[in-house]
């Protein structure tokens, strides 16, 4: 029950899942029959994101970027993936130093919208990110193109 004078109600820590909000009020006469439901919103890991964008800056430098990330809560981290062409492997980009590592490494900050990557080395590269909220890790974006 909430005083009328408030006007947003916050529930914390709810379970992943799906959610839908809907409301009635009451006064000295009674209760009102509730209001039609809210559209559905999700609450869990953020959802698959889009392929990230891959250009250079410098004869050794990539730019990874991607768009505003999806999910309640937002993405707050991002980790983004490289593999040179011809190999297996992938490696991960550390945002403290810019270099890539097998694995470990400082995620990105997802409101920075993109990173540089340094001293890479000649050649073609893929790139694909995932990104983190407050539930969990989304899978990993397709390639870029």
């Amino acid at each position: 029950e909430l005083n009328a004078d408030e006007k947003c109600f916050i529930i914390k820590d709810v379970p992943a899942g799906g959610y839908v909000a809907a409301l009635s009020v009451s006064n000295g006469f009674g209760w009102s029959d509730r209001s039609p439901a809210s559209d559905p919103h999700a609450v869990g890991p953020p959802p698959r994101p889009p392929p990230p964008r891959l250009t250079t800056t410098a004869p050794s430098n990539l730019i990874v970027s991607w768009s505003q990330l999806e999910g309640i809560p937002a993405p707050r981290w991002v980790t983004v993936w490289v593999q040179p062409d011809g190999e297996t492997s992938w490696k991960v980009v550390d945002n403290h130093s810019g270099g890539l590592v097998t694995s470990g490494g400082d995620a990105v900050p997802a409101a920075k919208l993109n990173c540089v990557i340094k001293d890479v080395h000649p050649g073609k590269y893929k790139v694909a990110i995932s990104c983190k909220n407050a539930y969990g890790w989304s899978d990993r974006s397709k390639d870029s193109e």
